[in-house]
Order: C-alpha cells, then structure tokens, then sequence
C-alpha cells in the first residue's frame, strides 16, 4: 500500500520591510548623528543632548547563571542615567512583547543596581530606560510610532521604562503629512529599499542633498548592490565577515586571556615550587594567555566557517571570502573525513 504524500508546508509571505539585522546595526553604529536623530524623534528628547551620547556594550546578561544570557541589538548612552535600548524584529507577536518585557526588567537591573564597598545592593532611583522596539511587520491596529508604559503615567515617578514601538511597515502614513518628510527619509533608509531606489533618493531628495548625514547613510548602502541592481550576497557577508571577525577577534582576545590567566596561575604555581613563586607565576601567566589567546582566536574562527557553510556557501568561497586556507576550512568543517585521508595517504 502506498504511503499518502507528505503534505509540502508553505512557506508564508514575508511581509517584513526592515533591513537585515546587520546591515540595521551597521548604519546605526557608524553613523551616530543620525542614530541620535532617529532616537531623539522616537523618544521626544532634544537633539543636543542625545548626539553627546555613545554606543555601549550591549550585553545583559544575566546575574544567575540559571536564566538565558542576553545580548540587545543596540543599546545607547546618553548620560550616567539615561540610556537607549533598541531592539529589531522581522515582525510583532506576543513572543516579541515576552522579549521586550525580558530586555528591559535587564536594562534597568544592568544600569540601576550597584555594589557599595560592603556588597551591599545600591538604586539609583533617577534611572531612565528607553526602550524602542522596531518591527518590520505590525498589527493593523498599530500605527506607525505607538507609546506605552510599564508601570504608571508619569515617567520616572515608580515609573523607569518608556517603550516606543515604531512600525515601519506603517510608514508611508506620513509620506505626505505636513512637517514628517524629514522623519520619513531618515527612516526610509531602515527599510528594504532597491538600488533604483536610493539612487532616485540620492538624485531627487531635496532633503538628503541638504542632509551630509543622511546622504552619506543612503551613499553607504550602495556597496549592497551589483551594477545591475541585483543585491550582492558575497558584499553582504564579506562586510558581515569583518565586523564579526573584529568582534570576536576582540571577544577571543578577552575569553583567551582571562582562560590563560586562570591556566598561567596555576602552571605557574606548579613550576614556582621549584624556580620560586614570584618567577613561576610570570611564567605561567605569559604561557597561560598565549595559549587562551589562540585558543580564543581558533575558537571564532571556528563560529565564522561554521556560520557561513549554514548560510549555504561553499568551502572554496568561504575559503575565498576569509582568507582561510581551504585545507583549514575542510578540517574544522569535516575533520573525519581529514583524518580519513591521511591514513589512505
């Protein structure tokens, strides 16, 4: 008897228009006039006084090792009380709402809560956490910037969370109103726009011509595109491959350090018996961070191929793209099969 088909699930709509989460990040951490722009419209704060403000770390982890350790998309400093969280999501469900509730309980705890000289914990009660939720697909009911609170009415009396939901799947709401087309264009460049697109907004938009912060925004986004306007997947993860690459360099510098301290102490220890304790940990420490450092090193490598061989490249274009040899790529991709050749040769 014949088994009955399988039923092909279909794939939904992707109704998104938000930018990848890379390139979102990237036009907003390189470009922090007009991340201070786009934050001071969403929260109502004056210009002035957010562009003074950084990009920070944006790790909230959590403080038992029990709880799922967290890390926020962007998160922005303004002064030593008020700080920015922006999140981005393809779109809005109940799940994101979960999420969001979870980053900010985080943000506040994170920037709020510290130790005095007698572990004792200390509030800072003059806290402000913003939190932006970006979304590239929204509820109908949902306009194009909601507003809404955690606690009460009045922002920082009990109340230290004010959330913004800015839905860019509603912004041509305001392509035409009366004193938004700024706000319009700074935002379009958030969203899934075609190369004929920005080369019209580069050519005919009065206020990008004005704007030196915003041309350059829309200028950079032109690296994503082919001559023929196709998007150019290799540029993507090329660019992609570098700031992660930087990041983990630093990330496996840290993690490789810190292993090589906890290792050079106690090779050190071990050899001071007979070299003398004070010599023996020097040793051991120098050895011990050279050993975590590379290992640090091997170890985002090792994320980097793998991450890239999921996005569906080959090894000779991974090979390509990173400037690993391809001998290194097939190892720590299938080092079975290695092994393998070896004792056939």
């Amino acid at each position: 008897m014949k088994k009955p088909p399988k039923k092909k699930n279909k794939k939904k709509n992707d109704t998104s228009v938000i930018i990848t989460d890379f390139v979102f990040k990237k036009i907003l951490l390189e470009n922090t006039d007009y991340a201070a722009k786009i934050i001071s419209w969403i929260c109502n704060l004056e210009y002035e006084k957010v562009v003074k403000g950084h990009f920070i770390d944006p790790n909230l982890s959590a403080r038992k090792s029990i709880e799922v350790h967290r890390v926020g998309d962007l998160i922005y400093k303004i002064d030593d009380n008020t700080y920015v969280d922006i999140e981005a999501y393809n779109k809005y469900s109940r799940n994101t709402d979960l999420k969001n509730l979870d980053y900010q309980n985080r943000a506040v705890s994170r920037f709020s809560v510290t130790m005095d000289k007698r572990g004792k914990k200390t509030y800072n009660t003059d806290i402000k956490i913003y939190f932006i939720a970006i979304y590239g697909s929204s509820l109908k009911s949902m306009p194009f910037i909601k507003y809404d609170f955690t606690f009460s009415q009045e922002f920082n009396n009990s109340q230290f969370v004010k959330i913004s939901y800015v839905c860019l799947d509603k912004l041509e709401t305001i392509k035409y109103t009366k004193g938004k087309q700024e706000i319009y264009e700074y935002f379009k460049a958030l969203t899934r726009i075609s190369l004929k697109d920005i080369e019209n907004i580069l050519a005919n938009s009065r206020i990008v011509k004005k704007d030196k912060t915003l041309e350059g925004v829309y200028q950079s986004m032109l690296m994503f595109y082919k001559e023929d306007g196709s998007y150019d997947v290799k540029a993507f993860y090329e660019h992609r491959l570098i700031d992660e690459y930087q990041e983990g360099y630093g990330v496996g510098e840290d993690v490789g350090e810190a292993r090589g301290l906890k290792r050079g102490q106690k090779i050190g220890m071990e050899r001071g018996q007979k070299l003398g304790m004070e010599r023996g940990q020097k040793i051991g420490m120098e050895r011990g961070q050279k050993i975590g450092m590379e290992r640090g090193q091997m170890l985002e490598r090792t994320n980097i191929i793998g991450s890239l061989s999921n996005r569906g490249l080959s090894n000779d274009e991974i090979s390509n793209i990173t400037s690993i040899p391809i001998e290194e790529v097939e190892r720590i991709l299938n080092p079975d099969s290695l092994k393998l050749k070896r004792k056939i040769h």
